[in-house]
């Protein structure tokens, strides 16, 4: 079986004895004056290779064309993959920026209140010590040793440990040995909570108190602020006491803002 290549090799040799053969004709018209009557034998003869010739380089066209289109039509996909790519990340940034702006809008909704200070938070664990936080406010804006840190104005997370001009650090309540006197919300007990670090606590309540998990675990006072969520219960019926443990709501690892109360 012929491939398209030997195909057209073939019909140019055709053409090629065809033309020879036509200026053969030509050349014997113009000694015998029969131009008219050979031109009119030589349509009728190259008639049907030029219509094959035409047809052939039509398809070529086509062919070339087609594959012109098709490789445009990749670079141009290509091209939209790129530019969706950009887009996305440039999305991404613009939630990102929208997002940081919803919550200072928040936030700057209670900076009204004289006694707290809205500050960014520039490290945490594990580019700081661990269970704590450096913020960016500091003696420059009258931040003090001991001072307490909020959380969306409803969950205490620590204390400012140490300050600087324009920066301070955070140490959390769930530090591990730290202790904190809470009240376990809807029974009204009160206890101390023990920091186990990351985010954790312990309390030991007797065995025959009844504490569900999800029950909120609160800072006493006029205005009583969360700390944690009670999330684990550990009990030994030969054992008089049993280990309650919770969790801070506050996912330390996404923090952005927090609250300093003056």
């Amino acid at each position: 079986m012929y491939s398209l290549r030997d195909k057209q090799e073939k019909k140019k040799r055709i053409t090629v004895i065809v033309v020879i053969v036509v200026l053969a004709l030509i050349f014997i018209a113009g000694h015998f004056g029969a131009g008219r009557g050979l031109a009119s034998v030589f349509h009728a003869i190259v008639r049907p290779f030029w219509k094959n010739e035409t047809a052939l380089v039509n398809q070529t066209t086509l062919q070339s064309g087609a594959l012109r289109s098709k490789s445009e039509i990749l670079a141009e996909n290509e091209a939209l993959k790129a530019e969706n790519e950009k887009l996305k990340i440039q999305m991404s940034d613009y939630q990102t920026i929208k997002d940081d702006n919803e919550s200072l809008k928040a936030l700057m909704g209670r900076a009204d209140k004289p006694n707290f200070v809205i500050a960014s938070v520039i490290s945490k664990p594990p580019h700081s010590l661990y269970d704590t936080l450096i913020i960016d406010a500091g003696s420059a804006v009258g931040i003090a040793s001991g001072m307490k840190i909020y959380v969306d104005g409803t969950v205490l997370i620590g204390t400012v440990s140490e300050v600087y001009t324009n920066s301070s650090v955070v140490k959390l309540f769930s530090t591990s040995g730290e202790k904190l006197e809470v009240t376990v919300s809807g029974k009204n007990i009160t206890a101390e909570a023990t920091g186990r670090g990351g985010g954790n606590f312990e309390m030991t309540f007797p065995h025959d108190v009844e504490i569900p998990k999800g029950t909120e675990v609160i800072v006493p006072g006029i205005n009583p602020y969360l700390v944690g969520i009670v999330n684990e219960i550990i009990s030994d019926p030969r054992d008089p006491l049993q280990k309650v443990l919770m969790r801070s709501p506050v996912n330390m690892q996404q923090l952005k803002f927090v609250e300093i109360e003056k």
